[in-house]
């Protein structure tokens, strides 16, 4: 193999161990942005889940305060269609308002408490866009060593033209060689002719 063959599979295997740190580098990235996601996801979860074990205690208590309270205000309805006592039906009456009051006030600040429990973490949504950023922020790094890749394809192969062509080049134009050619008839413009000849076939014109 030459010197041109040898210095391309030298530069192609260092452009292939580039590309394989850029890859590393992308999947370490990648890995810790999807762990980050999922933990700060999950964190949010486990520490509104006792609000959420709270907020439903209170949502079974008031179904069943609700119950009992419509119960309370049947039997109430039937002894006045026994008895006709209203005072009584009517003091069932307001409990049962005031009962149901007292319900939708603690179902209220259930909901408020949850709400806010809620609220003071960061959303599912919230963690992505902040996640987006800092991807964006990591693709800087990966540009810049997609870069030094791009850089050391270019340089695989040397688009400069060999020593030994150039040593060939300067044999055949300083040598005489326009001279020869000129034949018998050597005058000024005949040589410069023939030099001018030359230059173009080397310069594959």
């Amino acid at each position: 193999m030459g010197r041109y063959g040898k210095s391309a599979r030298s530069r192609t295997k260092k452009s292939n161990e580039l590309i394989a740190e850029l890859m590393v580098a992308i999947r370490d990235d990648m890995r810790k942005i999807e762990q980050g996601i999922e933990s700060r996801i999950r964190d949010r979860l486990s520490i509104i889940d006792p609000a959420i074990g709270e907020a439903a205690t209170i949502q079974d208590a008031i179904i069943a305060g609700s119950i009992e309270a419509r119960k309370q205000l049947e039997k109430a309805n039937k002894r006045y269609a026994k008895n006709g006592d209203g005072d009584q039906l009517s003091a069932e009456i307001i409990s049962s308002a005031e009962q149901l009051g007292g319900i939708r006030k603690l179902l209220n600040q259930s909901v408020g408490d949850l709400q806010e429990a809620i609220n003071a973490q960061s959303s599912a949504v919230d963690v992505i866009e902040e996640t987006a950023q800092e991807l964006q922020r990591m693709t800087g790094s990966w540009e810049a060593s997609a870069r030094d890749v791009d850089g050391s394809v270019g340089q695989i192969i040397d688009v400069n033209p060999p020593v030994e062509m150039i040593e060939f080049q300067r044999e055949l134009l300083d040598n005489g060689y326009d001279v020869l050619l000129s034949g018998e008839n050597r005058d000024e413009h005949t040589i410069a002719e023939n030099r001018e000849r030359l230059q173009r076939l080397i310069d594959g014109d």
